[in-house]
């Protein structure tokens, strides 16, 4: 499906002699001075020019001219990384030739392509309709607006120009790659809701894990029955069943911090980029596995979705992450009583911030005291402290990154980050301290043992 930007909301003309005509008319009157000066020749070649500037003014038309401009792309919607071909078409409305003519595409840096260029030079005959293409490659996801298309024309001696801006309304919408899908997610909510899930309670019901075995009902199914246990008791007549728990889903919020300070190192491989795409991954497995889920990132323009399940809220999720920029609209203070105000009913709350600040810190344990079932991802802020200039409480600096003092620096930033996860962890929150070099689902394996205990802990 083609996405053509046809309209123009608005367009913008000016004529002008360009500077060729200005030169070309300073050489004449500088010529004409200097023979007055010196009484020579000059004088009669000053006014030569002059006559012949005269007559090719008199002569030319101007270059103002009819032209449609339209931009096509090829789709509306794209992935990082990949390909696109943009395509400007160029119409010439009116019967007269242009012999220069010049047409620029404004595209944004991160969405060109490397070495790609938008400008196209050419001549352009009565009603005459051309073509051409340039490449897109999106460096990273987000929405993106294409700038003006400018044209520039002149006549065959360059002396007058024409220019104009055309306002065309193109957009397109860059999706992240995820690079991994989760086979599962641990820890798991306690609190589950009626419908069916992935969720082993403490309730019976249809499930897969044993839970308990107790004597038959007449006219149950016999695809329960254990007859072993049943050969071992003394009533022949009596038969025993297994029962399994229940397996139920449940309503999960994922917080993503989006605040500038939280942003940290180059844009297409920051803390932030890196937090949107395990905000997608684990959204998909969660919804997946037949829970409601709600998003609220924390940003410059906050987005906040409430619980659903199902595909449409999983692109619902991704199209608002698209439209997140770094930067805080709303206190992240207030973040525990908005939850318990609008979604009073939330099991689990995920979230997702590299803790690079005191407000990330506090919201964890504000979390954790609010009693939520909470799981936190944190990608390590160390591990972009080259780009970053300033990490945490400001003990990794870029201009003692080099040297004895960085390592020293680093080495120190470090025991400080374990220390605060070890903190947390000692508040009940399940923190994962995420190296982004590593798979997330493999960062995720590495604490699945440490929450089995803490939930069987929290189930006794």
């Amino acid at each position: 499906m083609q996405n053509p930007s046809t309209d123009s909301r608005e367009k913008i003309e000016k004529d002008s002699i360009s500077s060729k005509a200005v030169a070309f008319a300073v050489l004449a009157i500088g010529t004409f001075i200097i023979g007055v000066i010196t009484n020579s020749v000059l004088i009669f070649v000053s006014l030569a020019i002059m006559a012949i500037f005269g007559i090719v003014l008199l002569t030319i038309r101007s270059p103002r001219v009819s032209i449609d401009v339209q931009r096509t792309i090829p789709t509306p919607r794209l992935y990082e990384q990949d390909t696109a071909t943009v395509i400007l078409r160029v119409s010439n409305r009116s019967n007269t030739q242009v012999p220069f003519f010049q047409v620029r595409d404004y595209v944004s840096a991160e969405l060109l392509k490397v070495n790609e260029k938008s400008a196209f030079s050419f001549s352009l005959g009565p009603f005459e309709t051309k073509s051409f293409s340039y490449d897109i490659q999106p460096r990273t996801f987000g929405l993106y607006k294409f700038g003006p298309v400018a044209t520039y024309s002149s006549d065959s001696y360059g002396f007058l120009q024409s220019e104009s801006v055309q306002f065309l309304d193109s957009a397109i919408a860059v999706y992240p790659k995820l690079t991994e899908r989760l086979s599962r997610l641990e820890p798991r909510p306690r609190r589950t809701k009626y419908w069916p899930g992935e969720i082993s309670s403490r309730k019976t019901g249809i499930g897969s894990d044993f839970f308990s075995i107790r004597p038959n009902i007449e006219g149950e199914t016999t695809r329960r029955i254990n007859w072993r246990a049943s050969a071992r008791i003394s009533d022949e007549d009596r038969l025993l069943v297994n029962e399994y728990m229940a397996e139920l889903g449940a309503e999960t919020m994922i917080v993503l911090d989006c605040r500038a300070v939280s942003a940290i190192g180059r844009k297409e491989e920051s803390t932030f980029s890196h937090s949107v795409r395990a905000a997608i991954t684990i959204s998909d497995r969660l919804l997946k596995d037949k829970n409601r889920v709600g998003l609220f990132a924390i940003a410059a323009n906050s987005q906040r979705l409430s619980p659903r399940y199902g595909i449409r809220q999983h692109n619902r999720i991704v199209e608002s992450l698209l439209r997140v920029r770094p930067g805080e609209d709303w206190a992240i203070g207030n973040l525990v009583k908005y939850i318990h105000f609008f979604y009073p009913h939330i099991s689990q709350v995920i979230f997702i911030s590299p803790l690079a600040d005191d407000g990330s810190i506090n919201a964890v344990n504000d979390l954790s005291r609010a009693h939520f079932d909470l799981f936190v991802i944190s990608p390590n802020p160390l591990d972009f402290g080259a780009e970053a200039g300033t990490v945490g409480n400001g003990l990794l600096r870029r201009n003692i990154m080099l040297g004895e003092e960085g390592r020293l620096a680093l080495a120190l930033a470090r025991l400080e980050r374990d220390s605060l996860i070890g903190q947390l962890r000692q508040n009940n929150a399940v923190v994962i301290d995420w190296h982004v070099s590593q798979p997330l689902e493999e960062a995720i394996e590495l604490n699945r043992r440490a929450w089995a205990r803490r939930a069987e802990q929290l189930r006794m």
